[in-house]
C-alpha cells in the first residue's frame, strides 16, 4: 500500500472485506473474491489490474500479485510481477523474499541468495536468514 494514498487505502479495504481464503493440499491460502454473480480468484481482481490501474506504480499490489501467481505456480508470471514490485520500491523487503522463494523453488539457487542477501540488507529477519542458510545449505 501507498501510505497517504487514499485510494489505495480504500482498494486495499475493500480487498479485506471481500477476501475468502481456503487452504488447499499445499497448505497455503488460495484467495478468491465475492461479488453479486461473480466469484474471482485474486488474480481476476489484482492481475487485471483494476487496482493496478488507479496506481500504476503500487509496489505492495504488485508484491501481492507475485505471490498470488507463486501459489498458483506460475513461476514466470510471479517473477514479473516481483521485478515491478521491485522496480516501483526496491525498499519493499518482501518483494525480495518472495522473489527469493520463487527463483529457489525453480533451481536458481545462486538468484535465491542474492534475492535474500538484499532483502537483509534492508534489515535483518528471523524467516530470512533461515530461507538464506537453507538456500546455502542447497537443500
Amino acid at each position: 500500500m501507498t501510505p497517504g494514498n487514499p485510494m489505495a487505502e480504500r482498494l486495499e479495504d475493500l480487498l479485506r472485506e471481500c477476501a475468502v481464503q481456503v487452504i488447499g493440499e499445499r497448505s497455503q491460502g488460495a484467495g478468491f473474491f465475492v461479488a453479486p454473480g461473480k466469484v474471482m480468484t485474486c488474480v481476476h481482481v489484482i492481475g487485471d489490474r483494476p487496482g493496478l490501474r488507479h496506481d500504476p506504480d503500487n509496489a505492495y499490489l504488485h508484491a501481492v500479485l507475485g505471490q498470488v501467481y507463486a501459489a498458483e505456480d506460475a513461476a514466470p508470471a510471479a517473477l514479473a510481477a516481483y521485478d515491478q514490485a521491485l522496480a516501483a520500491d526496491p525498499g519493499l523487503q518482501a518483494a525480495w523474499a518472495g522473489q527469493a522463494e520463487v527463483l529457489f523453488e525453480t533451481g536458481d539457487r545462486e538468484g535465491a541468495i542474492a534475492s535474500l542477501d538484499r532483502a537483509l540488507a534492508i534489515s535483518e529477519d528471523a524467516a530470512i536468514l533461515f530461507n538464506r542458510a537453507v538456500a546455502l545449505q542447497g537443500s
